[in-house]
């Protein structure tokens, strides 16, 4: 994403404002691939020893995080540390 030209982040930007107000997203940006990895290599027979590893797409990921980042201040305003 670093080597997008500056007039593509003008384009994100559109999206992403529009996709706040309410629009959907795109087709494809906000499903993640998943891979099973082997934990330790050569154990196939059991599920539990595999790992998830899911790929997202990279504006979505970014997105998802920044919105995170701006609701924490809201969310400790009403948490209860002792929950």
């Amino acid at each position: 994403m670093a080597m997008l030209p500056d007039a593509v982040y003008a384009h994100l930007a559109d999206l992403l404002n529009l996709i706040e107000e309410g629009r959907p997203w795109p087709d494809g940006h906000s499903e993640a691939k998943a891979v099973l990895m082997e934990k330790e290599e050569g154990n196939i027979e059991d599920p539990l020893k595999f790992r998830v590893l899911k790929i997202l797409p990279a504006l979505y990921c970014r997105w998802a995080a920044l919105t995170l980042q701006t609701l924490q201040e809201w969310t400790q305003g009403w948490s209860n540390p002792d929950i």
